[in-house]
């Protein structure tokens, strides 16, 4: 479609997260928590801030339909968004099975909502009680 896919780049020094533009055949390499992740510079010029997005694909354990998402536990993708003045734009999807939905789970004032999540049953449009 020509769109430019960025792929996460975490540095758990910092406990910061940048995205890293990646296509089909760019070298990967193991970073943080194990997790494949583009090569890239030392200075990380070709570093993009979450805000600069337009689209957001975020990995979950559990969601409600409120679009609060229960993460891995290390708050990466909250502080990117949160240290972002642009964040507003940034139209954020879960991607999770359905065994994962749960009725409600608990919200702090540092979550980002997410709009959608994408199960293998279909598209759920969050804020749906």
């Amino acid at each position: 479609t020509g769109r430019q896919v960025y792929l996460p780049v975490v540095d758990k020094s910092t406990h910061g997260m940048c995205f890293v533009a990646y296509r089909t055949g760019d070298p990967l390499r193991i970073g943080a928590y194990g997790i494949s992740e583009p090569a890239r510079d030392p200075a990380c010029t070709e570093c993009r801030e979450i805000g600069e997005l337009d689209l957001l694909f975020q990995p979950l354990i559990g969601f409600d339909r409120t679009g609060c998402r229960l993460g891995f536990g290390g708050g990466y993708h909250d502080r990117a968004l949160a240290a972002s003045p642009t964040r507003s734009r940034v139209e954020r999807v879960g991607l999770a099975y359905g065994f994962q939905e749960v009725p409600s789970l608990p919200r702090e004032s540092h979550d980002a909502s997410m709009g959608w999540v994408v199960t293998e049953a279909g598209v759920i449009g969050c804020g749906v009680a």
